[in-house]
């Protein structure tokens, strides 16, 4: 009888020792998406002291100083806003916006300055200005999202001049054509343009029109006529004069259009939000028009009743509301990570030889 050895054929292995090596090989489960939202530590107090020191300097240099205020105020806000742990920052460069600050003075006084010698001058300037306003867009975007960094990558922006300038040139004609009635489209072909050419590193983000933005416009403007109406009814039947009348209904005008414009920014907040992708990420928003309208108008009413001094704090209590509505859901765990390794090889040398030798801010993006 043959004897075989337990050396030759070792026993199976147990079934908890199976199940153990087939935990050990088999792959890891993707990570779960995360819904991050993004928060705001700044306070008025705080900020107060860098508005203060700002409006001094601006007045002190006759606004020289602005470019300097700007990025002192825009570093404030981006580096008290955070998301996910990390912070914000603005690196931009004070003597770019300062270039950009006095051409701009410089075609004012052609165009003012001109009028007052020739008519046909300023016309001429007008002329001149409204063709340079896409190249003038296309430019301040390009600079103002390029210094704007997270987690030490730039955002950027790849847009042309020229194909806004036919947005501009389309618009403008077709609101002329239907009596204003476009002019929600030509804002939505806009901001189209602005954010479908915006991209954090080397991930370009993505904007799609849904329908619904006329909606966006359609409430405040029946409030508008509505409340308009009202105030012009009412002038006739406590029979005002006409100067009587017109200064009740300045005094109204400018609480509505507080009101207005705040329902106005915060429908266009919330479908940016839902229409906004980036390759790995989406956005949601719960910011409440009705809300956001009630801050605008407070806030209105503290800074004409602190003859101004209420301005920080209506500034820090409008962002913080805004940006603790705003939530980002990252459906690719590896989205940060993937961007920031892409951005970091391409040198930091590469992205300042990058840089545009007229890099200017004219302050319309």
């Amino acid at each position: 009888m043959t004897q075989h050895s337990t050396a030759s054929n070792p026993a199976p292995p147990a079934v908890a020792d199976q199940l153990h090596i087939a935990e050990q090989y088999a792959p890891a489960a993707p990570a779960a998406p995360r819904a991050l939202p993004v928060t705001f530590t700044g306070n008025a107090s705080d900020f107060f002291s860098i508005w203060i020191i700002n409006t001094v300097l601006n007045v002190l240099t006759l606004g020289f100083y602005s470019p300097w205020a700007k990025i002192r105020t825009k570093r404030y806000f981006y580096g008290h806003t955070s998301l996910d742990g990390h912070t914000f920052d603005y690196v931009a460069n004070p003597v770019a916006i300062l270039k950009g600050r006095l051409v701009v003075m410089l075609l004012l006084v052609v165009i003012y300055g001109g009028a007052l010698v020739n008519p046909l001058i300023s016309l001429v300037g007008w002329l001149v200005v409204l063709p340079l306003t896409p190249w003038a867009t296309v430019k301040s975007l390009s600079f103002n999202l390029r210094n704007t960094t997270y987690r030490g990558v730039r955002f950027g922006f790849t847009g042309d001049v020229g194909s806004l300038f036919k947005i501009f040139l389309a618009g403008g004609l077709l609101q002329m054509l239907t009596l204003g009635l476009y002019t929600p489209l030509f804002i939505l072909n806009v901001i189209h343009f602005k954010l479908s050419h915006t991209r954090y590193g080397d991930e370009e983000m993505s904007f799609s029109k849904s329908p619904g933005f006329y909606g966006v416009y359609a409430v405040p403007l029946v409030i508008y006529v509505l409340t308009m109406y009202l105030m012009v009814t009412l002038q006739f039947q406590l029979g005002l004069s006409a100067d009587e009348g017109g200064g009740f209904i300045k005094g109204a005008v400018y609480p509505l259009l507080a009101i207005i414009t705040a329902l106005i920014q915060g429908g266009t907040f919330n479908y940016i939000a839902r229409n906004l992708t980036l390759p790995g990420a989406r956005f949601t928003s719960t910011l409440h028009r009705g809300e956001l309208a009630w801050i605008y108008f407070t806030n209105l009413l503290a800074i004409v009743c602190s003859l101004g001094l209420a301005l920080p704090w209506a500034l820090t209590r409008t962002h913080a509301y805004k940006v603790s509505r705003l939530t980002v859901h990252i459906d690719d765990p590896a989205l940060l990570t993937r961007v920031r390794d892409t951005a970091q090889s391409l040198g930091a040398a590469a992205g300042d030889a990058a840089v545009d030798l007229m890099d200017i801010d004219v302050g319309l993006a």
